[in-house]
Parts: structure tokens; sequence; C-alpha cells
């Protein structure tokens, strides 16, 4: 005759099934986290396939970024149409497509993480769109307000001015029209990712994209 199972035992196995179902929650949480979500952005649709897009991601060709904040990230980019490319500091920043420069600011000190203090560049593309290209380096910028400049040419290195955590990272973002605001960002997608993308094309949080050679550029 087997033995009656404790009321004791009992407790310890629900208790444990508890602290199993509490650390699958916590882990969950954390992935969502690290991941982002890329499907609660209703803003992103329509970007064609990126064989076709104007874009050219923003560092020279064999490089690497992690992508810490993409669309809508459910931290700092929450319904905003930002990526967020971690590099090294003084990594090279390329311009994403061909335009004029509209604006340019270069004095802010690497330290000075005062939001709205970061130094950037602003690029007006052929369609009237504007890129804008965030937290760069103090005085690394190469180009001035009226320079017609191409994909690929470099104009900055990466930096930590501004809003930017004390974080290396390029801000990336594009808007229809300038004078620019935040409702205004479009989606956008890049030619010569190697990489991971969603359906889409667009560039997923935690996840890790080479620049390609691009054939339109040779």
């Amino acid at each position: 005759m087997s033995s009656p199972v404790s009321t004791h035992s009992i407790a310890n196995r629900r208790s444990r099934r508890t602290s199993i179902r509490g650390r699958f929650v916590l882990c969950f949480m954390a992935t969502s986290i690290l991941l982002g979500c890329q499907s609660n952005c209703p803003k992103v649709k329509n970007l064609g396939p990126p064989s076709l897009s104007e874009y050219l991601l923003p560092y020279p060709v064999g490089d690497s970024s992690v992508i810490f904040q993409s669309y809508c990230y459910s931290s700092g980019h929450l319904n905003r149409l930002a990526y967020d490319f971690r590099m090294a500091m003084g990594a090279t920043i390329t311009a994403s497509r061909s335009g004029r420069v509209v604006e340019v600011i270069n004095s802010y000190r690497d330290d000075d993480h005062i939001p709205g203090h970061n130094n950037r560049v602003l690029i007006r593309h052929s369609d009237e769109s504007v890129a804008w290209y965030a937290h760069l380096q103090e005085g690394s910028v190469l180009v001035s307000r009226g320079d017609s400049v191409t994909a690929a040419q470099p104009i900055g290195s990466c930096g930590t001015s501004g809003r930017s955590g004390n974080v290396p990272h390029l801000h990336f973002e594009v808007f229809e029209t300038s004078p620019y605001q935040y409702s205004d960002a479009i989606p956008i997608n890049f030619r010569n990712v190697s990489g991971q993308t969603d359906s889409l094309g667009v560039l997923m949080t935690g996840r890790t994209y080479v620049a390609l050679s691009d054939p339109q550029l040779k």
C-alpha cells in the first residue's frame, strides 16, 4: 500500500511550480524589453521591398551595428519612427541618401547630456524629406550647411552628445519635410542590409546589421 502524499509535499510542489512560472514571466518580460515590439507600430506600412529603397545604412561598407532601439520601441522610441544604431565612439557616420545639408550643430560636448544638446546633421533629399543624424561626436562633423552630399559620403562620427544615455550611438530618423515634427516621421528600410529584418524590411531591436556594398554606387 502506497504512503499517502503529505500536505507539506504538495505545498512544496505547488511552490516550485509557482516559482518556475514566475521565472518564466520574468524571462519573457526581459526578452520583450531586449527585442522591442515591432508589431505595435501602425505607421509602418507600404514600404516596398528593401532592394528598391532610397536609403543605405548610415555607416561604411563592411561595418556593423546593433539596433538597440527600433521603431515604436517600448522605451525611448515609444510611437517614434526612429532607429538607434549602437556604434563605437568615433565610428564613421555616412549619408544614408544623397541630398543637401540644411542644418549642422557641431559644438556640444560629448559629456553634455541636456536634452536637445546633440550634435547633428540634417540632410534634405530630392523629395523634400529630411534625414536627421543625431548624437554626433563633438567637432567631428565633416559637412557644412548648403553642401551637397552623396549617399555613403562620410559626414561625421558617432558620439554621446545630448540625451544619449552616455551610450555612443547614432539616432537616425527621416521626416516628411523641414521644419520637422516627430509626428511627421516616415518609416524606411535599407537596400544594403545583411541581417534579419521583419516582414517589411524594418530593422529589429537587438539585431546586428552589416552594411553591404551597393551596386548602385559602382
